[in-house]
């Protein structure tokens, strides 16, 4: 199926609306006050044991990596077309995966355990929401891609019928 002139610029304008810069702009703000909070806890606080300080080390990490993803979005002067969801799925589901892994490490480490594993697989919805993103936004990519090579493959077709003009040279 071709994509028509519309559905062109109906993409074009969903990529380029407002709507998806104001949740870039909230994701922004919502991480560096998280980030902020963190870090002034974090630094108020001398005397946490070094599991404290290692959990607050990879939250910290984490949200500076979502800081730094929605600058990266909200600074691109461009259409994306699907690469920003890529990323931030990919990002959500390592994140998810890391942080059960990280709770089963420490449930299997020390005196928590049973209440580790619980902890664990209640994050276990969050992992199966961003590996349903990540699916999601490699079908967008995916079509998109497909829509551009469509589109490629029509432009180079209407350029080699046109008729080209004559060369000045002798």
């Amino acid at each position: 199926m071709t994509p028509s002139i519309a559905d062109i610029q109906r993409i074009a304008a969903a990529e380029l609306s407002t709507r998806p810069r104001v949740r870039y702009v909230l994701l922004l703000v919502v991480s560096a006050t998280m980030l902020s909070l963190l870090a002034s806890l974090w630094i108020t606080e001398p005397a946490l044991p070094l599991g404290t300080n290692v959990a607050f080390g990879l939250m910290a990490g984490i949200l500076l990596s979502w800081v730094v993803f929605a600058l990266w979005v909200l600074t691109r002067r461009r259409v994306l077309f699907g690469r920003d969801r890529l990323v931030a799925s990919r990002m959500a589901l390592g994140f998810s995966v890391a942080s059960v892994i990280a709770t089963l490490a420490i449930g299997s480490a020390s005196s928590l355990g049973r209440q580790a594993y619980v902890g664990a697989l209640a994050q276990l919805p969050l992992c199966a929401i961003a590996a349903a993103m990540l699916v999601r936004a490699r079908r967008r990519v995916h079509v998109l891609l497909r829509r551009r090579q469509e589109l490629e493959t029509r432009g180079r077709a209407a350029s080699s019928l046109e008729p080209r003009a004559p060369s000045l040279k002798p």
